[in-house]
């Protein structure tokens, strides 16, 4: 995701928003599954130069997963437990809420441990069935964003612990922000923290 983006989605005018009311009724007009979704994400792109609609992918404790939508009053959490081999997402308007900053900040963790920990799994996997001459999957290098983060990561590096990295077994330290420059991985007590405030810049 570009800083671009990040710069038009807080910069979108409210009042160009659907409320939630327009959105439940262009749902119920449109039909209640994903295409309606892209239809709206259309109209949304074609105001702002961005689709600000995501999915969130992973079960929130109730429903299998959910649509963040932008409207006039915030955010709206739209939830959906069935796919459909022809409508896709099957959405719930009768189970939506708005997201509040409780809920945003437990999903967001949720989700970045999910990725966190896929990324283990498939790593492992990956060294096993990779042929020993093949290029080793990596990580994505965090510690290059370090330099452009918030005052917030900067505080976390400074207070975190200098440890071997968890994937390659290489020592590092403050010097290289506590980023491994062999794959790019955070390691140490403030792992988790740092980074959800790289993937979520305030």
């Amino acid at each position: 995701m570009t800083n671009e983006y990040i710069r038009i989605y807080k910069s979108m005018e409210k009042t160009k928003l659907m409320s939630k009311a327009q959105v439940l009724m262009f749902l119920e007009e449109n039909g209640e599954h994903e295409p309606s979704l892209a239809k709206l994400s259309d109209i949304y792109d074609a105001l702002f130069g961005i689709d600000p609609i995501w999915r969130y992918p992973l079960s929130d404790d109730m429903h299998s997963g959910a649509f963040i939508i932008p409207v006039q009053e915030g955010y709206l959490w739209l939830p959906y437990d069935e796919v459909d081999h022809e409508y896709y997402e099957i959405l719930l308007p009768g189970a939506t809420t708005m997201l509040d900053a409780e809920c945003c900040s437990r999903f967001a963790k949720t989700l970045c441990g999910y990725a966190a920990d896929l990324y283990s799994v498939l790593s492992t996997i990956h060294g096993e069935i990779a042929p020993s001459d093949e290029v080793r999957l990596e990580y994505p290098p965090f510690h290059k964003a370090v330099p452009e983060a918030s005052e917030l990561v900067r505080a976390l590096l400074r207070d975190d612990d200098v440890n071997p990295c968890e994937w390659c077994g290489v020592p590092f330290s403050g010097s290289t922000a506590h980023g491994c420059e062999e794959c790019g991985w955070f390691t140490g007590k403030n792992q988790d923290k740092i980074l959800f405030a790289l993937a979520f810049p305030m």
